[in-house]
């Protein structure tokens, strides 16, 4: 059976804001092996970040399934790992095991830094850490940054990924994967993904729109196809400007298609796009 296509979805929001990450902790990583440390470790170059940059990275298990999803920033003393809130003790302990001979120093460093991320009219997102909020950007909400966040198709953990996920399975491949450097903990299994099965996993993670009128479903909330259950919502919220919801949810490989009819519930929806 072939599922139906929509040609059409609705806009996204418009208008720039920014939000202060009170959902994400930093650790403070010194020393002269600090670097490449974190190299061995993580799926992104961290090595070919200059001073100044930063980039998403994921820590993994030997079996490819997360621990933690990371932004990195490296600086001219220092380098600042972004991590969810929840886990910042237990990372720090973790990484503080893994030092052997190296010169690196792991550290809290959660709150010391202001720590926003900007959206743009396109819902581009960009983190600032140690720099003020850009002027004359208003500061959003909650329930306005989520909202902001599912319509871009952007993770969170805790909601979209836990320990659970595999990194391919969330969107993370383009920006938190480096499919160039060297080893890191848990790259055969991505490999063996991309290469021997041509990237394909079992499940996907899926923007969806709701149609009009409908209000935010549950996580866990099934989404089916025709009346077979072909994934669940992982979150959702409301858009009073297009009078709708907006959900990320898992779907299964055959059926995550861009323009595919689901009901959520028994709410009609739409698929428009995988999340990134």
């Amino acid at each position: 059976m072939e599922p139906h296509q929509h040609t059409s979805v609705a806009a996204p929001p418009s208008g720039a804001g920014y939000w202060r990450r009170t959902d994400r902790g930093l650790l403070r990583l010194t020393g002269r092996d600090a670097v490449s440390f974190l190299q061995a470790l993580v799926s992104n170059d961290v090595e070919a970040l200059p001073i100044g940059g930063a980039c998403d990275a994921v820590y993994l298990t030997p079996q490819g399934r997360m621990i933690a999803d990371m932004r990195i920033f490296r600086r001219a003393g220092d380098v600042m790992v972004s991590v969810p809130a929840e886990l910042v003790s237990a990372l720090a302990a973790r990484l503080d095991s893994l030092v052997f001979s190296e010169d690196v120093q792991i550290a809290d460093a959660s709150g010391e830094l202001p720590y926003v991320t900007v959206i743009d009219e396109h819902s581009n997102m960009r983190d600032l850490l140690g720099e003020p909020a850009p002027a004359g950007v208003p500061e959003l909400s909650t329930a306005d940054f989520e909202l902001r966040r599912i319509q871009a198709g952007v993770a969170k953990w805790g909601a979209d990924m836990n320990e659970e996920t595999i990194p391919l399975e969330a969107g993370l491949l383009d920006r938190a994967i480096s499919q160039t450097k060297g080893c890191y903990v848990g790259q055969e299994v991505i490999i063996r993904v991309l290469h021997r099965g041509g990237g394909r996993v079992a499940k996907r993670l899926m923007k969806l729109t709701l149609e009009p009128g409908s209000s935010a479903p549950e996580p866990g909330t099934p989404i089916e196809i025709n009346g077979i259950a072909a994934g669940a919502i992982t979150s959702a919220a409301y858009s009073t400007q297009e009078r709708r919801a907006f959900a990320l949810g898992y779907v299964k490989r055959e059926h995550a298609e861009p323009g595919t009819d689901v009901a959520v519930g028994q709410v009609s929806a739409v698929l428009i796009g995988a999340a990134s």
